[in-house]
């Protein structure tokens, strides 16, 4: 996040560190992959969930010690307190997958919506997608996209309770499995989506950064007027960690970042969610709903049976 990259600059001295230990931190929750299953099945999802957030909460008091040093011991020990909160962040990005693969078991759609702007192409990413799950349902808003007029899509995403009348027309229903991307987290179209799917007893996805969510003021003109974040609503936070600004390339002779990095790491956590969905469906002896590639031979006729399925289901198709 920006307050890690400043930290290193500053007090450790050296910013290149910074990119360094945000990988360290994804590191904890490749280790967990194989034990999730069993984790599950021992506590329940929300018992996993609680523990996800005390180990989280462990690691941040761990950051916070202020006798961490501007010095390698304190680099390391900075290093370790990150690997013990992504450990516990770890944990709710695992019992989303068990979320989905129990949509699956129930013949749900999973859902899938963006707040706006950039947000809603990784909804487009999951959607139709040669490898990808036929029984994703995009929820998506041509007025809030890219497809849009910019200015336009900029003012709608700032609209009060638009979110929530796209979230009444797609009209999800009770233990629905929704997944809801914004890095930034706390505007009106995002807020509101995800109020009114709660409201309804949705359980709630989220893919966002904590830094976006901690760091802009209460007071800032593009929240909502309730002053909520998107992890205020959901079941399961999954943090990208995207820096506040998004780019992250400073080029020298320029004072403007450039290389915004969300959507990569949105869409790589697109495909990680659903890559371990489709392992734990096989473990469980369910065939995932999975569409071929329609521009390989054949590919038109193995999607026939999923499109005769899922076409009444899913609005976009």
């Amino acid at each position: 996040s920006t307050a890690t990259t400043t930290m290193f600059q500053f007090y450790f001295g050296d910013g290149t560190l910074s990119g360094i230990t945000m990988v360290i931190s994804f590191l904890p929750m490749f280790v967990f992959i194989p034990f999730v299953r069993k984790l599950v099945n021992a506590m329940g999802k929300k018992e996993a969930c609680a523990l996800g957030t005390i180990i989280s909460f462990i690691g941040t008091l761990f950051l916070l010690n202020p006798n961490i040093t501007p010095d390698q011991n304190g680099i390391i020990s900075f290093m370790i307190g990150l690997c013990i909160f992504g450990f516990g962040m770890g944990f709710y990005t695992c019992i989303s997958w068990s979320l989905m693969a129990d949509a699956i078991a129930d013949d749900r759609l999973i859902s899938v919506y963006g707040g706006g702007g950039h947000t809603t192409l990784p909804v487009g990413e999951m959607f139709f997608r040669a490898g990808g799950l036929s029984c994703i349902n995009p929820i998506m808003e041509t007025g809030l996209s890219v497809f849009n007029q910019a200015l336009k899509y900029l003012e709608l995403e700032r609209t009060v309770n638009y979110g929530s009348a796209i979230m009444k027309y797609y009209d999800l229903k009770k233990d629905d499995v929704l997944i809801i991307f914004h890095n930034i987290g706390i505007n009106p179209a995002t807020i509101d989506a995800a109020m009114e799917a709660k409201s309804r007893g949705v359980k709630i996805i989220a893919v966002s950064s904590s830094a976006w969510q901690a760091e802009m003021p209460k007071e800032h003109f593009i929240r909502h007027p309730n002053k909520t974040n998107l992890f205020d609503y959901a079941d399961v936070c999954i943090d990208d960690f995207n820096p506040v600004g998004d780019a992250v390339v400073n080029v020298p002779g320029l004072d403007t970042p450039i290389a915004p990095v969300s959507n990569i790491i949105d869409f790589y956590i697109a495909h990680l969610l659903e890559i371990e969905t489709v392992k734990q469906c096989i473990e469980r002896g369910i065939i995932p709903p999975v569409w071929s590639s329609a521009n390989t031979p054949g590919g038109d006729e193995k999607n026939a049976a999923y499109l005769e399925k899922y076409k009444p289901r899913v609005k976009m198709l």
